[in-house]
């Protein structure tokens, strides 16, 4: 149907329907299928859209991984500051490849900031300590760039090593960037033609 609106007042759910006599409200208060009205109602075109990017975590101490994929992206971070150093003479302990998410409301505005969640992708023991390299956010096909993240990691667990035990406690390979991203571009609202709503 065609909804313009939703209205809850405490336990109170009014519907707001567009007729061709003007705009009708139906009060479903006491309604067993209207007990949570949240979850009956989806408008199209304001839903959460989930963007992506691979990124750099540095910083580690000693924690990060240990693949020549590691180095070979600090190596290109490099290089994009015109410095150039041998693949072989890099250490990337210090450095873990992550994998960068985010999910972008519709309709929200070029410079507001958004969370972040960053997750390890390859054998990095731990992100704790570790600082997110400016890194974009894509949609799925990879092409187009709807934010920008970068910043210090905050990990909700530890990793202690000691000489013959070591102790960890929940992920430490996961970490997340509250406001640590900007979006770059607003994915636009739709289903709002003449002032109503599609559902």
């Amino acid at each position: 149907g065609v909804v313009t609106g939703v209205q809850t007042v405490g336990r109170r759910c009014v519907f707001f329907f567009q007729a061709e006599d003007g705009i009708r409200g139906y009060d479903v208060t006491g309604v067993q299928t209207c007990a949570l009205p949240i979850c009956l109602v989806a408008v199209r075109g304001q839903e959460l859209n989930h963007i992506m990017g691979v990124g750099l975590v540095t910083g580690l101490a000693g924690t990060g991984d240990t693949s020549d994929a590691a180095k070979q992206l600090v190596m290109n971070l490099l290089l994009t500051r015109n410095i150039k150093i041998d693949i072989q003479d890099i250490n990337a302990k210090n450095v873990a490849i992550v994998r960068v998410e985010a999910d972008l409301p519709a309709g929200l505005k070029p410079g507001r900031r958004l969370s972040v969640r960053a997750s390890a992708i390859g054998d990095a023991k731990s992100l704790e300590g570790g600082t997110l390299t400016f890194t974009e956010l894509t949609d799925v096909t990879g092409e187009i760039v709807y934010a920008t993240a970068a910043g210090p990691l905050t990990v909700g667990g530890f990793r202690v090593e000691g000489k013959g035990a070591t102790a960890v406690r929940n992920h430490v390979t996961v970490g997340t960037l509250p406001d640590g991203g900007k979006v770059e571009r607003e994915i636009p609202k739709i289903g709002r033609a003449s002032g109503r709503e599609s559902v």
